[in-house]
């Protein structure tokens, strides 16, 4: 008879091998209850796995990834941006569109929901800018060569009223605007108002001080914000006077029905 030859494995006494012990103990310590009392620390995958798994998921399915209703009010803001951009551009008289009017579109929009103090020049701390030298020694009459001096010369007639530069009167009011917190509107002629347009709704109204107090602020800041942005559109179409149609421009932009 023809013997094969048999191949014998080698022994391990009866044992597992060692590697596969350490594994199982591995799985049953996993495979066990929790700790009580303590964290149980997450799971870290390796550096990648996570965007795979994302970048498989979003590409089996066919849905959009940016939330409606915040696209739809980027999309109306963009379009309403453009709208008031294209109004600008007709104000100043153009057809193209450029990068100002756009500045002026958007400047007008912030400055309906935040308004800013905006001064109008430099200020000197209170006090009028000093002229230069020359301009004083200008103004200085040349000293008398006849030994009589104009001083013991009086005045007769009526004194030639003094002519500002423009602009300096104009530039000091807003200063003294800025600097104070009180009222411009007289209090009686605005309360006439308010009870005059009241009765239109109804009868017999009436007001408290602090009421009506309340509606004159409103009323003269909005005046104030409303001439702000008239103004720069004014400056849009390189202009130093206010005219109606600036207003109506600054109404639209805002969104206020005319």
């Amino acid at each position: 008879m023809a013997r094969t030859k048999q191949i014998v494995r080698k022994s391990t006494g009866g044992k597992a091998p060692r590697k596969q012990l350490v594994a199982a103990i591995h799985a049953a310590a996993r495979k066990s209850a929790p700790c009580i009392g303590g964290v149980k620390k997450p799971h870290r995958y390796r550096p990648g796995t996570v965007a795979l798994r994302e970048i498989r998921k979003y590409q089996k399915n066919t849905e959009l990834l940016i939330r409606k209703l915040p696209f739809q009010r980027l999309v109306r803001e963009i379009a309403q941006l453009f709208k008031d951009t294209n109004l600008c551009a007709i104000h100043s008289k153009r057809v193209t569109v450029m990068s100002k009017d756009v500045q002026l579109a958007r400047r007008i929009q912030i400055d309906k929901m935040a308004r800013t103090k905006q001064t109008a020049r430099k200020s000197t701390g209170g006090k009028a800018p000093r002229k230069p030298l020359r301009a004083i020694a200008a103004v200085m009459p040349a000293p008398s060569s006849r030994g009589v001096a104009r001083k013991s010369v009086p005045f007769i007639g009526v004194k030639k009223p003094r002519r500002h530069r423009p602009g300096t009167v104009a530039l000091r009011e807003i200063r003294k605007y800025q600097k104070n917190t009180e009222l411009l509107i007289r209090k009686l002629p605005f309360q006439r108002l308010v009870r005059e347009i009241a009765q239109h709704f109804k009868h017999d109204m009436r007001f408290q001080s602090h009421a009506v107090l309340a509606l004159q602020e409103a009323a003269e800041a909005y005046l104030v914000g409303l001439f702000e942005d008239t103004n720069l559109c004014a400056i849009h179409s390189k202009r130093v006077t206010i005219m109606s149609k600036d207003v109506q421009l600054a109404r639209r932009i805002r969104g206020e029905r005319l």
